[in-house]
């Protein structure tokens, strides 16, 4: 069965917005770390494993996908429980965006034979 190209453009969007929305917060949260004052080399260390992390999964990496994902689901059930159900349902909903929809997996199946 083959995928269409416009099936396999479709999953490039999904999965670079989502990467993209990930990205952007932890630089926001860096930039206001700065902006305040409470920015550690912790934060750094973490920023640079999540942005490898968006990037093997930006290259179709089935293992990448499925860490990102069980994170992305353990943050958004502490957020729950935590009482932030907006903050809380966007990562769940990003998780399964992820893994589940076709588009995505098509893209990720172009993205691993390249």
């Amino acid at each position: 069965m083959t995928t269409s190209a416009a099936s396999i453009q479709a999953g490039w969007r999904v999965t670079a917005l989502i990467l993209g929305l990930l990205l952007a917060s932890s630089v926001l949260g860096l930039l206001a770390g700065l902006v305040l004052g409470t920015l550690n080399v912790l934060a750094l260390a973490r920023f640079g494993l999540e942005l490898w992390l968006c990037w093997q999964v930006y290259q179709g990496k089935a293992w990448a996908r499925l860490v990102l994902c069980l994170l992305l689901l353990g943050a958004g059930v502490q957020m729950l429980l935590g009482g932030a159900v907006l903050f809380g349902l966007l990562p769940i909903l990003f998780a399964l965006a992820l893994f589940f929809t076709p588009q995505v997996n098509a893209y990720m199946d172009y993205a691993a034979q390249q």
